[in-house]
């Protein structure tokens, strides 16, 4: 019985662990009329950070993840080039490595996020190209 007490325990402090972390939103960039959101969720100094990527339709007021990293790769920042979402990856300038994100098969990435966990790729799907400098750590 104690055991269980524990774990109820555990999970009620988990909860309100979760509910007081707050995603801070970074950057919101616009493709086509609809909105590209990027968030942080500042894990503290036992975890590391957490980035999300969402799309929104214009006129939805539902965001739908399409990509997300936990510690790697890391987002230095976001952009739009013609039908590409460029995810920054890297510390510096001369660090700089890029993920591209045709946001042309969006629906994909709605349907099937890209789920980053510690530099392995978790969750994909058929419209994503994994580049070689996350594959190589």
């Amino acid at each position: 019985m104690g055991n269980m007490n524990f774990r109820y325990l555990f999970l009620i402090l988990f909860l309100f662990l979760e509910g007081c972390i707050e995603p801070q939103e970074l950057k919101i960039l616009n493709w086509h009329d609809n909105a590209i959101r990027w968030t942080v969720v500042d894990g503290g100094a036992t975890t590391s950070y957490l980035w999300k990527i969402y799309f929104q339709k214009n006129g939805s007021k539902r965001k739908r993840l399409i990509f997300q990293s936990y510690a790697s790769p890391n987002i230095s920042d976001i952009s739009v080039s013609g039908e590409y979402l460029i995810i920054h990856s890297g510390g510096d300038r001369k660090d700089m490595r890029l993920i591209q994100i045709d946001m042309r098969k969006v629906d994909d990435f709605v349907d099937n996020p890209v789920i980053y966990r510690r530099s392995v790729l978790e969750q994909t799907n058929s419209s994503y190209q994994e580049p070689d400098f996350v594959k190589g750590r």
